[in-house]
């Protein structure tokens, strides 16, 4: 089927940026066919015609950092540290069964698909028989989606700035639940194993090489798992700086800033994307930009672990190639694009009082386009409206409370609750949303087993839950220990 849209609004995110405030856009079942300002003057047998007039057309966004697992256990923990939460997430990895994860990628699916989300990077803790099941259901919901499992080879203790005993709760690595002990070499060959059988671009599914993070992997996986990804080309993907404590960790490690590490591996090239950054010194930032890596934000889970606020005014000025991701629900709370995109804008003006430094509507709207496609290496086949690239498309209601009166329309679109107005999904020219709704699973039937999944695992964590209150003093204790500890590289703030 061939669809002509006419009559409309395109917010094109091309190179210049261009909005076409009345144009036409003609696309198939999988890419964009013709697009362009005024009337279309080709042949229309065979087409279905839409008057677009009241719609506004986005390329779909991309969400460069999330993790499926987290949609089950949202709102399990409270103002606590990253330090502390790592040990709730990795007892509710522990108990959560394959048909878990799978439920709970569906939930994170539909949420990010009727938010105006197409495409996404999965960070996720499973052997190749989990991915492939949650693979399984994202080709069922429609989305797009980079499949990337998350591995590490050192214990969770071994990772903090200083060596303290917690009673076992963190004497395993982050890493598939079959895995938890596995050397490099085997984890290397199981996400090879992973990339071999189940990447699958044609129908939507793309792997990227994801370690935990560079101090919970030895060099030798860091490595190793460099090379994966250079073999296959694919994109590589990893946690750096999330946190001070991580700050304070790498001095203990490597004795120089975590980049500065990657940078002597030769791990720094443009098929790295690096979650958070927000303790970059400006030496990173110039390593990071000199290596064409990328920096994926992460606003609302800075905020709520207590982070703190990545410099992305700093990361910018330096021409640091910039993405935007959510984070899993369970340490942000949701799974918008336009949610990110609107902190994204407000926070990065609380770096300066040079109101001329602050960062505009239209660059965070970039990052969540042609630079979060970039981070996933597909900005020749999404990220924008272009002839050619993949119809993923997010048609919104112009005549709402968000656009009347339209006085700037990406201005809007970034800090208006633009997702409350989204009326279809396209995924590679297919309709996947319809007015609210997602149109290829049975939203109320997934909603109904994960209500009854959710309660069954908490139940099962619970005396985890108990173990990690009686070891949290000490890590408290750590982090008060180490707030006032010099950082290497003064990390700009």
């Amino acid at each position: 089927m061939i669809t002509l849209i006419e009559n409309t609004t395109i917010v094109t995110m091309d190179r210049n940026r261009q909005v076409i405030e009345k144009g036409f856009l003609l696309f198939d079942t999988h890419s964009i066919r013709e697009m362009g300002a005024g009337d279309y003057t080709g042949p229309r047998e065979g087409l279905t015609i839409v008057d677009g007039k009241d719609r506004i057309i986005l390329p779909g966004l991309i969400n460069a950092h999330t993790h499926s697992y987290a949609n089950l256990v949202k709102g399990t923990t409270e103002n606590i540290p990253l330090e502390i939460w790592m040990l709730y997430i990795m007892a509710e990895g522990k108990h959560m069964s394959r048909e878990d994860h799978v439920i709970s990628a569906a939930l994170g699916s539909i949420e990010m698909l009727k938010s105006g989300t197409t495409t996404f990077l999965d960070h996720l803790a499973q052997d190749f028989e989990g991915l492939s099941a949650v693979a399984e259901q994202y080709q069922s919901i429609g989305i797009r989606a980079f499949v990337t499992p998350m591995f590490g080879d050192l214990p969770y203790a071994d990772s903090l700035p200083e060596k303290i005993g917690l009673g076992g709760m963190g004497s395993t690595s982050h890493g598939p639940k079959s895995k938890t002990s596995a050397s490099a070499q085997e984890l290397i060959d199981m996400v090879e194993e992973v990339i071999v059988k189940l990447a699958n671009p044609d129908r939507g599914i793309g792997v990227a090489v994801g370690p935990s993070g560079p101090q919970r992997s030895s060099d030798d996986l860091l490595t190793g798992s460099m090379e994966l990804a250079q073999k296959y080309d694919l994109p590589w993907h990893t946690h750096v700086l999330e946190t001070r404590a991580q700050e304070v960790t790498a001095q203990r490690l490597y004795q120089k800033t975590m980049v500065e590490h990657l940078a002597e591996l030769g791990i720094l090239n443009r098929r790295v994307s690096l979650a958070h950054g927000v303790w970059l010194s400006s030496r990173d930032m110039e390593l990071i930009r000199e290596f064409e890596a990328t920096v994926v934000h992460n606003p609302a889970s800075n905020l709520l672990l207590g982070s703190g606020v990545a410099p992305i005014i700093p990361m910018k000025e330096a021409g640091v190639r910039l993405a935007l991701g959510t984070d899993g629900s369970n340490c942000c709370g949701f799974q918008s694009m336009f949610e990110s995109m609107k902190l994204a804008a407000i926070l990065s003006n609380t770096h300066t009082a040079d109101f001329q430094r602050w960062i505009q509507a239209v660059d965070v709207l970039t990052m969540a386009t042609q630079g979060s496609a970039a981070a996933l290496g597909m900005e020749d086949q999404i990220g924008s409206i272009e002839a050619g690239k993949k119809a993923d498309l997010v048609f919104l209601d112009k005549k709402s409370t968000v656009f009347v009166p339209l006085n700037n329309l990406i201005w809007q679109l970034v800090y208006g609750k633009a997702d409350s107005c989204i009326r279809a999904v396209y995924v590679g020219g297919k309709k996947v949303v319809e007015d609210g709704k997602v149109t290829f699973v049975d939203e109320a039937a997934i909603y109904e087993e994960a209500m009854e999944r959710g309660v069954s695992l908490l139940k099962r964590c619970q005396e985890d839950y108990h173990q990690i209150k009686q070891e949290e003093p000490k890590l408290y204790e750590m982090l008060m220990r180490i707030a006032g500890q010099p950082i290497k590289g003064d990390a700009v703030r």
